[in-house]
Order: C-alpha cells, then structure tokens, then sequence
C-alpha cells in the first residue's frame, strides 16, 4: 500500500492535495489504490505519508523541524531545572509519538489523543521557556 501512496505523493509532491482532501476526491488517485488492494483504507498507515498527500512535503518538512524544536526545548528544560519530572516526560512522548506514525497515523487527526498530547506537549514546552527566560532575566 505504501508503494501506492507514495506514487500519489508524486504527483503533488511540494504542497499535497490538501488536509483530507485524497480521501474526499476519489478522481486523485484513491480509486486506483482502492482498486489495487482488496479493502478500502481510509489512511495510509504512515503518519509521515498521510502529511505527504495532505501537506507535501513542505508539511513535512515543517512538521520535522517543529518536532526538532520541541525536543531541543525539552532537553534545555531537562538541563535547567532537573526536578521537572513533566519535562522528563516530554522528549520521550514526543519521540513516541514520531515514531508510531511510522506505522500508524497519528500526527494531524482529528481528536486523536496522541495528537492532543503532542500540541499541549509543544504548548508547555513554549511556557516553560519563556518562564526561564522571565527568571533568568
């Protein structure tokens, strides 16, 4: 399946057809893949691959950097203040989370747990740096 969709990804590789647009326009390709496999998958089973057909590549590329961000947060927090056990916990969530999109999509969906979890993990890391900032100024 995953030979399908990246044949997908090629034709509109840099933006994507658009969030949850592949599905919802059979005339992009989704019949053939339909028609290739013997069921009806209503992902890609690739967290990274469904960002590819939805957001291109450039969704990707912004998706990794803010995912390099967030442990790069994660890990100054570690250092600055070691009895945090939440920011512990980040890094290691949040590496959860990338890698199990690689064979399950969880990055970008609608009220997934995972998903919820990994924004409100960036939103606190951001909070957290700036509350260091406040002190240390």
């Amino acid at each position: 399946m995953w030979f399908l969709v990246t044949d997908a990804i090629a034709y509109r590789p840099w933006f994507g057809y658009g969030y949850g647009a592949f599905l919802a326009r059979p005339d992009w390709g989704i019949r053939r893949i339909w028609a290739a496999l013997s069921w009806q998958p209503a992902e890609a089973h690739n967290g990274f691959l469904d960002l590819a057909l939805q957001l291109g590549m450039v969704g990707v590329t912004l998706f990794l950097g803010g995912f390099a961000i967030a442990v790069w947060r994660a890990v100054a927090v570690v250092r600055r203040n070691r009895q945090r056990v939440c920011a512990v916990a980040d890094g290691p969530a949040s590496t959860f989370i990338v890698v199990a999109n690689l064979a399950e999509t969880m990055i970008m969906v609608v009220n997934s747990i995972f998903w919820i979890l990994y924004v409100v993990t960036c939103v606190w890391l951001i909070r957290a740096k700036t509350d260091a900032s406040r002190v240390a100024a």
